[in-house]
């Protein structure tokens, strides 16, 4: 009994399964969108960090290759001694006189060799580390063992202990020949292949060749993050200036957090700056809303005194009375215009305005005269 949805028509492709894989990949490309836009100083640094970690790990991929390729060799020859000279110590001459003695005894091989035997232990032929061991005599005849390339070899002078590379249908080996003093005429011959570097180099590329992509997309993130989180006081400071040059409140300030990097650094220059501004503009309100009333009441004296003039006629001292007057109060009007616009000046160039005194009793007699009406 079915409980999910119906069947599938034929021909109608089952997306279901991709949208579920695709769904966090999607969110990160979301993410990667919403957080950097193209060409951003962000995107920029997360580049070439991601740039440059890659180049790394790909030149410290070269260098084990050529390194790894000297190095297992080194190893193989190790390998291959070792076997040799372990082998070495596992044969030992028999007198004919003492064979029966000897095998009753023991359950090693026993094969005749001049005028007597060779007892090998039962082991010998195990294969340690891919290193085949056989014995020779002194004509280069194989007499006991294993040897993978012994038909091609056959007739080959043995003539001193070293190793040396031997080549067989398109693979390479390394054969070590060693005498054995303890037994005249008897040669020990070690042979191993050098598929054991190839093999090792190539379990190491299957590897990276699948942790590489996990490690490339895990370097993605994280430059992605620290980027992220190192540029995110530029972008608070951007997103403040855009609000600001918006008409919007100039109380908006960056949070700035903890730290004491150049960025925090800055932010905390940007908000003094904006101290200062908010400063500034609320000083400019403040002028202007009292330039405004010093120049509402000499002109308010000015209209009130042509409305009282012009009700009725005046005889000349009269009119003479009021322009004067009038002509009291318009240069009152023009020194404090002159007055605003030495004040506007005053913030940069302070030393034109020097102090001066002024007096008080003047000042409030004039202001009594004005008033009077």
């Amino acid at each position: 009994m079915s409980f999910g949805k119906g069947p599938q028509r034929p021909g109608e492709p089952c997306n279901e399964g991709n949208k579920k894989s695709a769904a966090p990949s999607n969110k990160v490309f979301e993410w990667v969108n919403k957080k950097y836009s193209r060409g951003s100083l962000g995107l920029k640094m997360a580049s070439v960090f991601l740039l440059s970690q890659m180049t790394i790990i790909i030149a410290t991929l070269i260098l084990f290759m050529l390194v790894s390729s000297s190095v297992m060799k080194k190893t193989i020859r190790s390998f291959l001694l070792s076997a040799v000279d372990s082998n070495t110590n596992k044969l030992e001459y028999v007198a004919e006189s003492e064979y029966e003695e000897e095998k009753s005894h023991e359950e090693d091989i026993f094969i005749e060799y001049n005028r007597g035997y060779l007892k090998i232990d039962e082991d010998y032929l195990d294969v340690i580390n891919e290193v085949e061991i056989a014995i020779y005599s002194e004509e280069g005849k194989m007499l006991y063992g294993r040897n993978p390339i012994a038909k091609a070899m056959e007739g080959g002078d043995v003539l001193q202990s070293r190793i040396y590379p031997y080549e067989y249908h398109g693979m390479d080996y390394y054969v070590y020949d060693r005498r054995i003093n303890s037994i005249p005429g008897l040669w020990i011959r070690g042979v191993v292949p050098l598929t054991m570097e190839r093999d090792q180099i190539s379990d190491i590329l299957r590897l990276m060749a699948v942790f590489f992509p996990m490690i490339a997309l895990i370097s993605v993130l994280i430059s992605l993050l620290a980027t992220y989180n190192w540029l995110r006081p530029i972008q608070r400071i951007e997103e403040a200036a855009v609000r600001i040059s918006g008409g919007e409140d100039l109380k908006e300030r960056i949070r700035t957090g903890k730290g004491d990097d150049e960025l925090i650094r800055l932010s905390r220059a940007f908000n003094d700056m904006l101290d200062r501004l908010e400063a500034s503009f609320e000083s400019e309100k403040r002028f202007t809303s009292d330039a405004s009333h010093e120049l509402r009441t000499p002109m308010a004296v000015i209209m009130a005194q042509l409305e009282l003039t012009l009700e009725e006629d005046r005889d000349i001292e009269e009119y003479k009375g009021a322009l004067r007057m009038i002509e009291r109060h318009g240069k009152r009007m023009n020194k404090l215009i002159n007055d605003m616009l030495s004040y506007t000046r005053l913030n940069t160039r302070k030393e034109d305005y020097p102090m001066d005194g002024i007096d008080l009793s003047e000042l409030v007699r004039s202001l009594c005269e004005d008033m009077k009406l």
